[in-house]
Order: structure tokens, then sequence, then C-alpha cells
């Protein structure tokens, strides 16, 4: 007797669970810069990325989930000396006009790779159409830097002073189940913390620089995504 109702209990958690847990993929393209203390004045720029992965949504009523998952993002950030050159040229009194028309062609350009776990509380006003807010916890797994002057480029390794293992930070968003299975949707990711010190970048020449007198500059993500959602469970 004991046997057939711990069966039978095994059965009814199962369908349960079943019912409330659904597995799905998703993929997005997205497009984003760096926000934060002086990153306008610094000259980053927006660049374009992808995302992909497989999700869980976990529905606790009929009106809230929960939904995570495992997700590969990649992001590319531009950043034209230019700007720096014309937001700082106050400061370079004792530089001259030639090498400053020289750093003023210079532009590196950061690919960076992560592997992102996203935690999200999905609400759902109509049957269809939902509203996610929640975090995100990315571990970088590469980055790479090109440096390109004058038509001339040169891809590497971004420095080890530059990396930051970890990122973390904010998710808001959108969406509408255009089929039972698939789902559309809009979100905007906010860093809380930098991607890059970019301030030491002077250490891609191997240089020892002291940096005591820098700029304090953030490079905190800032990323739009749009895509789609297909739920195979």
């Amino acid at each position: 007797m004991l046997k057939k109702i711990i069966l039978a209990t095994a059965l009814v958690v199962g369908s349960v669970f079943a019912q409330n847990i659904h597995v799905g993929a998703r993929a997005a393209g997205n497009i984003g810069t760096a926000w934060g203390e002086n990153a306008d004045k610094f000259g980053l720029e927006w660049g374009p990325g992808f995302t992909g992965g497989v999700d869980a949504k976990f529905a606790i009523s009929p009106i809230l989930s929960i939904v995570t998952g495992l997700e590969f993002e990649y992001r590319s950030l531009d950043w034209n000396l230019k700007k720096l050159v014309s937001a700082y040229a106050d400061e370079m009194s004792g530089v001259s006009s030639s090498e400053i028309g020289m750093v003023s062609q210079v532009k590196f350009s950061f690919g960076l790779s992560y592997l992102d776990i996203p935690v999200l509380a999905r609400i759902y006003p109509d049957p269809k159409f939902f509203i996610d807010a929640g975090i995100y916890v990315g571990f970088n797994v590469s980055s790479s830097l090109e440096l390109s002057y004058q038509g001339l480029s040169r891809t590497m390794d971004t420095p080890e002073q530059m990396q930051k293992d970890t990122d973390f930070g904010l998710i808001a968003g959108i969406g509408y189940a255009v089929m039972p299975k698939v789902d559309v949707y809009f979100r905007y990711t906010m860093g809380l913390v930098d991607m890059l010190d970019v301030v030491k970048f002077a250490s891609v020449s191997g240089n020892d620089v002291d940096y005591s007198d820098a700029p304090n500059i953030a490079c905190k993500n800032m990323r739009f995504q749009l895509g789609v959602s297909y739920w195979f469970m």
C-alpha cells in the first residue's frame, strides 16, 4: 500500500510541475553603449551584438512567472578618441598639434563575450501581453580589442589591466505571445558595474603608466534587445 501511495504522489507532483514549468530557447539582436560618469565625454559609442540561449519559465500563478536561463551574449563597443580630444582640449596645452591630430584619428573597438544568467519576474496583465523586470549576472569569457588608425587595424586580446571578470545589472522589458509557443519581446539592460577599465587604455602599449591623475570614467553596460522565444516544452 505504501508503495502505491508513493507512486501516486510522484505522478501527481510530476503532472503539476510539468504543467507549471516550460523550457525554451531565445535569440535576440542588441545594440548598446556604455553609461556612467564622463562616459559621453570619453567618446564611447554604440555597437551591435546578439544574445542566444535556453530559458526556463516557472508559473507561480496565472499572472506571475519566474523566468531564468543561461545565455551567451556578444557586445561590441566603439571608442572614438576624436571626441575625447575635443572634450579635454583645454587640458592639452602641453601637447603638440601633430600629436593631437594623430590621436584624433585613433579608434578602439571592443568585442565582449559573456555567459549571462538572468532572473526575471514576468507579469501578465493580459494572457498574451507580459512585462519583465529583474536582474542579470554576466561572466566575461573573452574580450578582444581592435585598434584602427588611418585605414590600418590590428586585433588583440584586451589587456588584463582593462578587463573585468563579472557584470551585474538590471533588466526591464515587455513582450507579446504571437503564438502559443512563440513570444516576441523588447528588453532594456542597465549594468551597475564597469565592463572595462577604459582609463587604462595606455596599457595596450605595455607601458607602466601612472593613472593617479586620470579622470574617473565609467563604462557600464547599456543595451537594447529585440528578440524571440520559442517554448518547446
